[in-house]
């Protein structure tokens, strides 16, 4: 795929996968039970995007701007999020470099808006905003936030127009769309390696088929945590599992999940373990 119609994720592995990058013109869903760490990953990709030069776009009606920048300093700056959140308890060096990082942040077009948004209210804020300076990639996390039009609640099964939505609007700006989708935890709880699959999207209608791009994060460390005595270390593995791709070929991409940076990293000795050829889709258990 050409690069100038994808943009990368920061993520070498994952956009040899995809053909280059997020593809623009196309809706990626990034899902997973929660505490996996799906905001922390599209945020990723958004910083990523942000400092190689493209127009980024994030609509968080789940987390407040100010978490959001929070997680973006400590991962430039290489300061702990709790030592971000605490400015006393650092260092002069280590309020340097969250300075640093908040001037770089702000010098890079960084824009966020949170609270309640409905779909309508995305779609006019991302035309309003493509029009002013252009948009390669828009974020929005997490789908069971968003309302519909007119902010009407809308139950899980009801989300489908949301996500048709976010499609065209994909497609109306040529624009990669990112969203974030939260899974029944007791789903994969109750199933064998719990790594979940594409018919777990069903329960937000045909989500899995209007996606072009599906990719669903799985860490085992989360499971080991209901152990009495278990404690988290700062890094644990992940998994990125690319369970549809409408533009090449799925498979799985070793991952490390950084706590402190709220960050995931790849595992260079590790290459992608394939999953069927192109095209190929994981619907089953």
């Amino acid at each position: 795929m050409d690069m100038k119609n994808t943009v990368p994720t920061g993520l070498s592995q994952i956009d040899a996968l995809l053909g280059g990058g997020l593809p623009k013109g196309s809706l990626t869903i990034v899902a997973s039970r929660t505490g996996i760490g799906k905001s922390a990953f599209v945020q990723g990709m958004a910083r990523t995007a942000l400092f190689t030069g493209f127009r980024v776009g994030v609509f968080s009606p789940e987390m407040l701007k100010r978490d959001v920048e929070i997680r973006h300093v400590a991962a430039l700056a290489r300061i702990g999020c709790e030592t971000i959140w605490h400015p006393d308890r650092q260092f002069e060096e280590e309020r340097n470099r969250s300075r640093e990082a908040k001037r770089r942040l702000a010098g890079a077009g960084w824009s966020c808006r949170d609270g309640s948004m409905s779909i309508t209210d995305i779609q006019d804020a991302a035309r309003q905003e493509s029009g002013e300076r252009g948009l390669d990639l828009i974020v929005v996390d997490c789908l069971l936030q968003v309302e519909l039009p007119g902010g009407k609640f809308a139950w899980k099964k009801e989300k489908e127009p949301i996500v048709k939505a976010l499609k065209g609007l994909a497609a109306a700006l040529n624009a990669a769309v990112v969203l974030t989708s939260q899974l029944d935890t007791r789903t994969l709880e109750d199933r064998p390696g719990h790594q979940p699959v594409l018919d777990d999207l069903s329960e937000f209608g045909g989500a899995a088929e209007i996606a072009d791009v599906v990719v669903f994060l799985h860490r085992p460390d989360v499971y080991a945590e209901m152990e009495p005595g278990y404690r988290t270390p700062d890094v644990v593995p992940c998994e990125a599992i690319v369970a549809r791709n409408l533009h090449g070929g799925c498979g799985t991409v070793d991952l490390d999940f950084y706590g402190p940076f709220v960050e995931f990293t790849e595992c260079p000795c590790r290459a992608p373990a394939a999953s069927g050829t192109a095209f190929a889709e994981a619907r089953t258990a």
